[in-house]
């Protein structure tokens, strides 16, 4: 939410052309949205790691809570102590016509990033399978539960949302690695161009929807579940509470 707000304000300087020449505030608003939408993404990282880290029922090493907390602190502050700074010394440097240092500090912003994104993309998918075998470990001796049909939907849930934001940031840690080797090329050819902004402005939106219907129909699955029994017949009463 708050990085699509930050986009939108960032999509209106550049659309009224507001504060030209003030590299330094564009190079902030261009770093920020994407900055919001992956500490979201690392809080979920966090959210997977500390119930893995609580686990009685894996084999394997662990993460300790500390461990994972501080971790997790790392990865969240990462891009604001170092990417933001990196985006106002660049912004610095052209508002000077530094144009090679400019150049070379955006490079560096992109590869940092590049670092970031990965490494949460394929840590967000390691700790989601470590996690699924937990559950599904765990509720395999409980298949005759009233529950375990929910628990199953659950599971099905974080496995979408995993794959949903490790698509999302992989296409991200992509596109930042072509933008950091073939920035002049791209910047040059009108449909590379296009490519890139469009990539670059939608990817965490649809990611967000995404998860945003996942979680609706969640909700819309424990409702069914509580309001509607199917008799063996195939005919249903629906259960007022």
């Amino acid at each position: 939410m708050g990085g699509g707000l930050v986009r939108l304000v960032t999509s209106t300087v550049l659309i009224t052309n507001a504060a030209p020449g003030d590299w330094i505030i564009r190079s902030f608003l261009y770093e920020v949205p994407w900055g919001a939408g992956l500490g979201g993404m690392t809080i979920y990282l966090i959210g997977i790691a500390q119930t893995i880290s609580q686990s009685k029922s894996v084999s394997g090493w662990l993460p300790s809570p500390t461990v994972v907390d501080i971790v997790g602190i790392l990865a969240l502050s990462a891009p604001v102590l170092v990417g933001i700074p990196l985006s106002f010394a660049a912004g610095a440097a052209a508002m000077k016509n530094d144009v090679v240092t400019a150049i070379l500090l955006i490079r560096i912003s992109y590869m940092a990033w590049f670092v970031w994104v990965s490494s949460i993309s394929g840590s967000i998918l390691y700790a989601t399978v470590r996690l699924v075998r937990i559950l599904k470990a765990h509720h395999k001796r409980h298949r005759r539960t009233s529950n375990y049909a929910a628990v199953m939907s659950g599971i099905r849930k974080i496995q979408f949302l995993a794959v949903t934001f490790a698509l999302c940031l992989s296409g991200f840690a992509i596109l930042l690695l072509l933008y950091c080797a073939l920035r002049d090329q791209i910047l040059v050819n009108k449909a590379g161009s296009i490519f890139a902004g469009a990539a670059w402005a939608f990817m965490g939106s649809t990611a967000t929807l995404a998860a945003e219907i996942s979680v609706i129909f969640r909700q819309i699955q424990i409702f069914i579940s509580k309001h509607i029994q199917v008799n063996i017949d195939g005919s249903y009463n629906i259960v007022l509470v």
